[in-house]
């Protein structure tokens, strides 16, 4: 069974092999209209812009990349269990309000290394439009973490094996960060 809630309405389906959906209101500057999915008591966050799958709930802690990358791979979320983690340029798709989650920021998966960094790769501390002034869309992810929101991506800085990119949504940051530092994690499935 699968259960579509938008801000309008909640629609129950028994559904065999096709998804039906309500789409969120768009919210915010140029915001993608996320699609919220109940699943087995899961809310899992579809972006028809990027076809791609979020889970909606994270882990309250941070973990170390080699935690965060076997939490996806292990996450049974919706009843699904193909989660892994995000690259790169699929974590800057969830930053809105910021020019880092833009190809101003020229960090991406094609472009790895510390040079790929520029001005554009974050904004103002607690500027964004989502709750606590993070860079994400409001009323649409489930956080409870620290102050700073950062979160990891599977893709690992070119030239050096023990630093990954990641993104911390208090100011719209894509950065990289060392495999031993705690992030927070937001598991992604393609569809």
């Amino acid at each position: 069974m699968f259960i579509f809630r938008t801000l309008n309405c909640t629609l129950i389906f028994v559904i065999a092999a096709s998804l039906v959906s309500c789409s969120l209101k768009n919210r915010g500057n140029g915001a993608s209209k996320y699609q919220e999915i109940e699943k087995n008591g899961d809310v899992i966050i579809e972006d028809p812009k990027s076809r791609l799958f979020w889970q909606r709930d994270v882990a309250n802690k941070g973990m170390i990349w080699k935690e965060a990358d076997e939490y996806c791979s292990k996450l049974n979320y919706g009843g699904f269990h193909d989660w892994r983690l995000p690259t790169i340029s699929e974590l800057k798709t969830l930053i809105k309000g910021c020019k880092s989650g833009t190809k101003s920021c020229k960090v991406n998966d094609k472009c790895l290394n510390l040079r790929c960094m520029n001005n554009a790769c974050s904004c103002s501390e607690n500027g964004g439009p989502g709750e606590d002034g993070f860079y994400w869309q409001k009323k649409v992810w489930n956080y409870k973490g620290d102050d700073i929101g950062s979160f990891w991506s599977s893709s690992r800085r070119a030239t050096h094996a023990f630093y990954y990119w990641g993104v911390a949504f208090n100011n719209g940051s894509v950065d990289n960060g060392h495999r031993k530092s705690e992030f927070f994690v937001r598991c992604v499935r393609s569809k």
